[in-house]
């Protein structure tokens, strides 16, 4: 209370001045109003008074990253003069040229506020209302208080903990984020030329490729994605030594490039791999980037990153990258509960168990199974010292995703932090989570580990190869030290002869070291020089360990016990074109896994990339436990793989799946997903039992589990060749119509029709303006059509109409394949509005498109094969819940949403309506659904693999059945007559299945389905 008096006291003062300023009162001048202000920074806890300094450099006020200009008046409002402007953009620009840390610059004549970024000097000014704040009296000194801590960040005590909310704004939508990412991508513009940062650049984009797809090299600016990368990992970096409680903001006044290339944490913690020199080290060479580190540590420096909770990377992570990007991307993370118990079901035994996640990611899995780990060490009363060593075995992370290893990095070495802080440096640690291509595309342990006694890595732009003892690299811990040492020797000038001096000093293998060993090892470091000499950088020390170790992995030594994670869920045909024949290959060849080819566009890595992990990595008798896509389940692409013969590899699937469907809302993921476990043993196809999670994910403590059988499929039913889909009458507001008002029109048989327009239409046909298309026309020529939105359960809603250049009736199209632009039409009406829609329709489809209109709609025959109309007509729906009519005597005709069988009678279309609206139906069919922004969809695609016999007049379940669907049209009908003849077609539907459900005639449908399906 007592600040808060203060600050209110002093923003009165601040405005009295300003405006005997104004109004040109000398008893008030520039000093006054600046001696005001300081009391307001003072009073809000912005800033200490000894952090405050006046009239420095010529600015009125300094204090952190802002620097304060006080004038008299500033200009009219918040619209600054631009000599003011100007002024203030010089001492910005000279703050960054000496390297101090002010980013940001305020303007003010105390009443007005305006914030300027250094990234944007030269610039017109910005004048968001986020940019600007107006003073109008002391009691919005709370107001302003909340304005300056939001838009410039400022605090001079350490906010209690970094929440994801604080994190968020502070290093991702903020100001001083986007202020930062702009100078780094200014230092990026001034030096990409430069040979060490070009090879990181191509290396980065490649591997990044590799892990996403082509969607990478589809990117507009790519460059834009490696800067907010490179600041990604810095922040990561420097957050992470925070937390470790290194004072990262008075290290960064001396020497900034430390905290970025691992140095000083490795010094004061012994933990390598986790802070180095790769990718995103470019900074630390260019001029004008130790200043940006140093800004940017100062920052980060202002939480409490030691007491945070938060998963650190993930958030940083989502905060830097928007959400559209990583959905474009494709980049989804598992939330923090399911990896929990995913882990706490399959790595029963932490301590001796070694755990692999080959596709770690933000390092979700990783920190669980660690987090699992030291609880357990505690729970046995096990040493430290020994924990960690023996942690270093046992939690391992593979991704080939550049930035996800640095965050799987932080996750793995937050997790242990409780082990590293008790040892207190005196056991050195090399993180496990490595860069590289689990699917091992383009290496192999055969052309790596080909002899007994080295391990050889080639680099092509230079022929310099790059040979290792085997022993050293089987060591694991003391290759992956050596190799973190010499990322940060070699960049320093350090001679060669030096770090080995280190190496048989600091690590164990060098103890049992033969002379030839050590004798190989020196010609490598040797070779890596040359490579930095050459300006291919010491990149390639951080590139070599990442390549070697996870192919050491797959060697005898290297396999683990457990296999945990969530593999890709990427398309083949979205997959980086350089590999995707080795994917197909070994997909076909290797493992057995190519579907057949109606479901080959559906195919993804996630069974590859999960058979391809146990083959390479887990040891026979061991268990994995994947996240995949739920139509691993049912769906056809994954019929090979629910085998459990993957090629010569053989699983046991026959633990139940835990089926995550259900949950709701189920927007962790871009589909719904599952979990499926694998034992590498003699075993069992894919269990048709899963266990079905309900509840919300938002409160996984109230998640219930109850086992559902799937149903069993069959390859096709017969109906799946006697479906037809309807004719693609598209884009609708050139075809549907509907009938104005027009006594004269009607009697003479003719209707005045104008365009019947939707809020679901899609650009471009969604934004023209088609007045020309409003005609008269024929009756002849207005054709019924029905389709998504037109039936209801066992009742077809009043059709729409649509203009069609051929008359209602007909035997048959008046235009042939080869000649689809002769249209013999009488009427003039209809003449004058099919040239309108032909030109609409050249005008606007898309450039791809050679279809002429009337290909469109008789596209594949789907019209054609309509005419004449059948007698008996079962309608479904393409997507949603299943739902099904039939049509009798009808001349209406059917459009793509919707398919249809011509059935033989009454009682066969009957007979399938009944069982395509039962809920036993829907509840099997479900689960094979994809699932879109709208629901189920593709029912076509599954319906007729499940057990639906085709009609038997003589069998008595099939009789019954059809009477019972019979009875069911004839209740659904009176249902929507009801409801009044304008009912929209959702209400409908509900009404009917509220009516139905719980009736005698459906329990009795029900009873007889499940019997069949």
């Amino acid at each position: 209370m007592e600040r808060l008096d203060e600050l209110t006291e002093a923003a009165k003062q601040t405005l009295e001045h300003h405006d005997h300023s104004v109004a040109r009162d000398s008893t008030s001048s520039e000093s006054d109003i600046r001696a005001a202000i300081v009391a307001m920074f003072i009073s809000g806890e912005l800033a200490k008074r000894d952090e405050i300094l006046l009239e420095s450099d010529r600015t009125d006020l300094r204090t952190g990253h802002v620097l304060v200009e006080v004038k008299r008046r500033i200009g009219v409002g918040t619209d600054p003069k631009p000599e003011h402007l100007s002024q203030l953009d010089r001492y910005l620009n000279d703050a960054r040229t000496k390297g101090r840390g002010e980013r940001l610059g305020i303007l003010t004549d105390g009443k007005y506020w305006v914030l300027r970024p250094s990234a944007e000097t030269g610039q017109p000014l910005k004048t968001a209302s986020t940019r600007t704040f107006t003073l109008r009296s002391a009691k919005a000194a709370v107001d302003w208080l909340v304005w300056v801590r939001d838009a410039a960040e400022l605090t001079f005590s350490r906010l209690p903990q970094a929440t994801s909310e604080i994190v968020a704004k502070a290093f991702g939508t903020g100001l001083m984020a986007s202020n930062e990412v702009t100078e780094l991508r200014r230092l990026y513009d001034d030096h990409r030329a430069r040979p060490t940062i070009q090879v990181k650049r191509e290396l980065w984009e490649t591997l990044l490729g590799t892990a996403l797809g082509e969607v990478v090299s589809e990117t507009n600016d790519i460059d834009d994605l490696f800067v907010r990368h490179t600041y990604l990992t810095a922040v990561v970096g420097l957050a992470l030594q925070s937390a470790f409680g290194i004072d990262i903001a008075d290290i960064s006044a001396d020497n900034p490039n430390s905290l970025i290339d691992g140095t000083v944490f490795a010094e004061r913690t012994a933990v390598r791999g986790v802070i180095e020199s790769d990718f995103f080290g470019w900074p630390t060479e260019v001029t004008g980037g130790e200043s940006w580190i140093e800004a940017l540590a100062r920052r980060v420096a202002r939480f409490d990153w030691g007491s945070t909770q938060i998963d650190l990377g993930s958030v940083l992570y989502q905060s830097v990258i928007s959400a559209n990007e990583r959905k474009r991307l494709g980049e989804y993370y598992t939330p923090d509960w399911l990896a929990e118990a995913v882990v706490s079901e399959t790595v029963q035994d932490p301590l001796n168990q070694r755990v692999l996640d080959p596709a770690c990611g933000s390092g979700t899995f990783l920190r669980e199974c660690v987090k699992a780990f030291v609880v357990e060490a505690k729970a046995q009363d096990v040493d430290a010292r020994d924990a960690l060593l023996s942690l270093q075995n046992k939690v391992i992370g593979v991704d080939i995703h550049p930035v996800a290893v640095h965050l799987a990095r932080t996750a793995w070495i937050l997790a242990a932090r409780e082990l590293i802080s008790e040892v207190d440096g005196t056991v050195k640690v090399a993180v496990p989570v490595f860069l590289g291509d689990s699917l091992q595309t383009q290496a192999n342990a055969e052309s790596l580990f080909g002899q007994n006694t080295a391990v050889i890595v080639y680099d092509p732009s230079s022929g310099i190869s790059l040979e290792f003892p085997r022993g050293l690299v089987d060591s694991g811990d003391s290759f992956d030290l050596l190799l973190s040492r010499v990322a940060m020797d070699i960049s320093e000038g350090v001679d060669p002869v030096h770090i080995l001096e280190w190496a048989k000093q600091s690590l164990d293998w060098f103890e049992s070291a033969s002379s030839a060993d050590v004798k190989m090892i020196r010609s490598t470091l040797e070779a890596l020089t040359r490579l930095h000499e050459q300006g291919r950088d010491h990149i390639w020390a951080y590139f070599t360990r990442n390549l070697v170790r996870p192919i050491w992995l797959s060697t005898d030594a290297g396999k683990v016990d457990r296999i945990v994670g969530n593999p890709p869920w990427l398309t083949y045909n979205k997959t980086r074109s350089t590999i995707r024949d080795a994917l197909k290959k070994f997909a076909k060849s290797m493992y057995g896994l190519w579907p057949n080819q109606q479901y080959v566009t559906h195919s993804d890595l996630a069974g590859l990339f999960y058979a391809r992990c146990v083959d390479l990595y887990l040891r026979g008798g061991g268990q994995a436990a994947m996240v995949m896509p739920h139509s691993v389940l049912l769906a056809g692409q994954y019929e090979p793989w629910r085998t459990g013969q993957w090629g010569h590899v053989s699983v046991d699937l026959g633990a139940e799946p835990w089926d995550c469907e259900t949950l709701d809302p189920n927007n962790f993921f871009p589909v719904p997903a599952c979990v499926v476990f694998a034992s590498k043993t003699q075993g069992r196809g894919l269990s048709r039992t899963v266990i079905q999670w309900h509840g919300s994910p938002n409160d996984p403590t109230n998640i219930r589990r109850a086992p559902l059988t799937l149903p069993k499929l069959e390859r096709q039913s017969r109906y799946g060749t006697r479906a037809k889909q309807g004719a693609t009458i598209v884009p609708r507001v050139l075809f549907f119509v509907q009938a104005l008002e027009s006594a004269t029109a009607m009697l003479n048989g003719f209707s005045d029709v104008v365009p019947m327009r939707s809020s679901q239409e899609k650009e471009p046909w969604k934004s023209l303006d088609i007045p020309t298309l409003k005609a008269t026309i024929s009756d002849d020529y207005i054709h019924d059509v029905h389709r998504g939105d037109t039936i209801a359960p066992f009742v077809a809603l009043p059709p729409q109409r649509a203009v069609i250049p051929f008359k209602r009736g007909s035997t048959g199209v008046p235009w042939t394949k080869t000649n689809p632009s002769v249209l013999p039409v009488p009427d003039i009406g209809l003449w004058r509005r099919w040239q309108v829609m032909t030109q609409t329709w050249e005008a606007n489809k898309a450039a791809a498109n050679k279809l002429t209109l009337v290909s469109q709609i008789d596209y594949r025959l789907k019209l054609t094969h309509q005419l004449p109309a059948a007698k008996t007509r079962l309608l479904y729906g393409a997507s949603g819940r299943p739902t099904a009519t039939i049509l009798c005597n009808s001349d209406a005709l059917i459009d793509s949403s919707l398919f249809w069988i011509e059935c033989r009678d009454e009682p066969e279309a009957h007979y399938l309506a009944a069982i395509i609206n039962s809920d036993r139906l829907y509840h099997a069919v479900r689960p094979l659904m994809s699932k879109g922004q709208f629901g189920p969809r593709h029912l076509q695609k599954h319906l007729w693999r499940l057990n639906i016999a085709e009609y038997e007049p003589t069998n008595p379940v099939h009789q019954k059945l059809a009477a019972l669907g019979a009875k069911s049209a004839k209740q659904a009908a009176r249902i929507v007559d009801s409801l009044g003849a304008d009912v929209a077609i959702d209400k409908a539907r509900k009404a009917v299945r509220k009516q139905f459900a719980g009736s005698k005639i459906s329990a009795e449908i029900e009873k007889l389905v499940e019997t069949m399906i």
